[in-house]
This record gives C-alpha cells, sequence and structure tokens, in this order.
C-alpha cells in the first residue's frame, strides 16, 4: 500500500530540477515460491532472523509525486516564491 500519489511520467522540481523518485514497495515473500505478481522485482533478499521470508523490493515503473505541487520541498516553493516577488511578481488583485 503507498502512501503518497503515483504518477505515470517523471516530473522535475520548478526551483530545483531534482526528479521525482520511482515508487518502490517492500513486501515479505516466502523463501522457496518465486514471485508470479505483475510488478518487477527490483531485489530479493533472504532476511536473517527469518529463514523461510524473503524480503521483495519491487516497482509497477511508476514515480511519486510531488508533496508541494511542483517542488520536491517547500523550501524550493519558499525560494521560488521570494524570487518571484523580488523580480517584481504580485497578485493582480493585491
Amino acid at each position: 500500500m503507498a502512501y503518497w500519489n503515483e504518477i505515470d511520467k517523471k516530473k522535475y522540481c520548478a526551483w530545483c530540477g531534482k526528479a521525482t523518485p520511482k515508487s518502490i514497495e517492500e513486501i515479505k515473500f516466502p523463501h522457496d515460491e518465486p514471485y508470479t505478481g505483475n510488478a518487477r522485482v527490483i531485489s530479493r533478499k533472504q532476511i536473517p532472523w527469518e529463514p523461510q521470508t524473503d524480503d521483495l523490493r519491487i516497482t509497477h515503473d511508476l514515480f511519486r509525486d510531488f508533496k508541494y505541487g511542483h517542488f520536491d520541498r517547500l523550501r524550493c516553493a519558499k525560494e521560488f516564491a521570494n524570487a518571484a516577488y523580488r523580480i517584481g511578481i504580485r497578485r493582480e488583485d493585491a
């Protein structure tokens, strides 16, 4: 279960240019069984303290969306807003 919005295409932050990360999930899976789901397995490691269980990292080739609209961090949104204000951009009704 993902706790973020997933998008099909990679986006870039409007301020720093950082790209959205891949959406990766980790699941526990029985050690001797092959994974037959529709996701792509990135890695499979046996859990040392649970010898009958593997830790699978899977992806559906989707990307995590940014938390702050077109910005990856709140600091980028703040810097963008301050730069726009410095060059004289204002709301028309203000």
